[in-house]
């Protein structure tokens, strides 16, 4: 082989290795950098995580009287919504059983827009509205138990959950 034929041949052998070195390290590169964006969104991810329900939303009491089947009490609703989020939310009017466990006799549900600037005068509701339906019991003693699913844009589902205090309906 002529020298020239080898140098052309030496010069072709040297580019490649740099050519293969250079993908090797952009490689690399973008892989770094993958992994660093991937742990920085995975970090951001557990942060939300453990944002907990409460930092959205507190209730702070319902209170139901007791009163009679049919009737559609005041009742004290106080909560204060920290953060903007749309709420799905059940209701479920549970009547005390002989042995002490709880009845679901009656369940409503709904979605609505929850911001930091909505009041409910006097922190007072209608016991209908707060069910979100008409209700027609037994008379005995009952509960109401509330959960909450809140969600925003990019985060995960929060959940919080109450219960009123224990009343009597009677006839």
């Amino acid at each position: 082989m002529s020298d020239s034929k080898r140098n052309w041949v030496q010069w072709f052998k040297t580019r490649l290795s740099e050519l293969l070195m250079a993908s090797f390290v952009v490689f690399l590169v973008v892989q770094f950098k993958a992994q660093a964006e991937f742990r920085a969104e995975q970090a951001e991810v557990n942060e939300r995580l453990a944002v907990p329900a409460s930092a959205w939303f507190q209730l702070n009491e319902i209170f139901v009287p007791s009163h009679r089947a049919g009737e559609n009490p005041d009742i004290i609703y106080d909560r204060t919504v920290l953060e903007n989020f749309r709420g799905f939310f059940v209701a479920e009017l549970q009547q005390q059983q002989p042995n002490g466990l709880w009845f679901a006799a009656c369940s409503g549900s709904g979605v609505s827009d929850y911001e930091t600037t909505d009041i409910i005068p006097d922190r007072t509701v209608k016991f209908f509205w707060f069910l979100n339906r008409e209700c027609l019991v037994d008379p005995g003693t009952y509960r109401v138990r509330v959960s909450w699913d809140m969600k925003r844009v990019d985060w995960p589902t929060k959940t919080t959950v109450a219960i009123s205090n224990l009343f009597e309906i009677s006839r």
